[in-house]
């Protein structure tokens, strides 16, 4: 749970419900590199993640994950992409700690025709096979990260809710140079306020520190967050 997502996911979306009063709805939208530095676990960790069924509180309906569509705002310029709802386990604990009710976690790819062929994976059941497969390296040679180009990854996390008595969508938005570089940098950001604070036992990010805290440590000119807050009727 110390990294780009799980880890400041869960620190954004604490900041962002902060001064909300009431919350109708949180929407956490992470989209992916296709040129990131995942390595073969990242990339079976996130295939395993998108293979998930999402089962709603509403009626507890189960769906297939990433079928379902909608589109995001992210940085640079809050610019609109698609992105696919998924299940994903930082949301039990988001739900349970922080006492957030209906949040959605969102991804998607860079490149549409990846994100087409995820979803054709997904849908003849061919992840699964894939998750499956004895020899799992293969997928090293498939998908390769090429140092040259950039790999920028962002979150967005929107909030649908009141805010000193007035209805408001409130969208919190962070990119980042490299989601593996700023996973190791989180890393050694709560390690030194775990050790500053004299913290003990098992603890969450989002229960150690906030996100300004922990963005002032890791000093990152590449990281970006800006926020937008639409007030309506």
């Amino acid at each position: 749970m110390a990294g780009f997502i799980p880890g400041l996911s869960g620190l954004l979306i604490k900041k962002a419900v902060s001064d909300v009063d009431q919350i109708s709805s949180v929407n956490i939208g992470f989209l992916q590199n296709i040129n990131a530095k995942a390595g073969l676990t990242g990339i079976l960790d996130m295939l395993a993640l998108v293979n998930q069924d999402i089962t709603t509180k509403e009626n507890d309906k189960r769906l297939s994950g990433f079928t379902k569509k909608r589109r995001m705002e992210f940085l640079p310029s809050f610019k609109q992409k698609e992105v696919r709802l998924i299940e994903h386990p930082e949301k039990l604990f988001i739900e349970m700690k922080l006492g957030i009710r209906n949040i959605r976690y969102w991804t998607a790819w860079n490149n549409n025709a990846f994100n087409r062929v995820i979803s054709s994976l997904k849908q003849f059941h061919l992840i699964d096979f894939i998750l499956n497969m004895k020899q799992k390296k293969i997928l090293s040679t498939v998908v390769k990260h090429n140092p040259n180009k950039p790999e920028h990854a962002f979150l967005t996390v929107e909030v649908k809710g009141i805010v000193g008595g007035q209805k408001c969508i409130k969208t919190l938005a962070l990119s980042v140079f490299s989601d593996y570089h700023a996973t190791a940098m989180v890393t050694a950001a709560l390690a030194k306020i775990a050790s500053e604070k004299n913290l003990k036992g098992v603890l969450f990010p989002f229960e150690m520190t906030n996100l300004d805290e922990i963005l002032s440590i890791m000093d990152c000119e590449e990281i970006a967050l800006e926020k937008k807050i639409i007030y309506f009727n």
